[in-house]
């Protein structure tokens, strides 16, 4: 970050696979959650005026409790992948907050 200052930031590293989540949750929190953490602080450190971007799975979702989704439907994750998506999501969220970084979510 520090050598390149990149103008944008696309973080779309993440466990994908449900099934290994639950093999491996500490690994998929670790990549997953606190990887992001990694690049938010990275961002904030090194390039602070760059745009971040965190994709989120609709995984974040989990237990479909209404009929139609929007940004209003409650979080309900179900797997290690989605709970770390979430960390990852919220983490980003309160980096823009605290220390305003441009970032935003989208999700996958």
């Amino acid at each position: 970050m520090r050598r390149l200052q990149p103008d944008k930031i696309y973080n779309l590293a993440a466990q994908s696979f449900v099934g290994a989540s639950w093999g491996q949750p500490h690994l998929t929190g670790s990549v997953t959650g606190l990887g992001a953490t990694d690049m938010v602080e990275a961002v904030r450190e090194e390039c602070s005026q760059a745009h971040f971007c965190q994709a989120s799975p609709s995984e974040m979702y989990g237990l479909v409790q209404h009929p139609v989704q929007s940004k209003k439907t409650p979080f309900y994750p179900r797997s290690p992948c989605a709970v770390a998506q979430m960390y990852a999501h919220w983490m980003t969220v309160k980096y823009r907050e605290s220390f305003g970084l441009v970032s935003g979510w989208v999700a996958a």
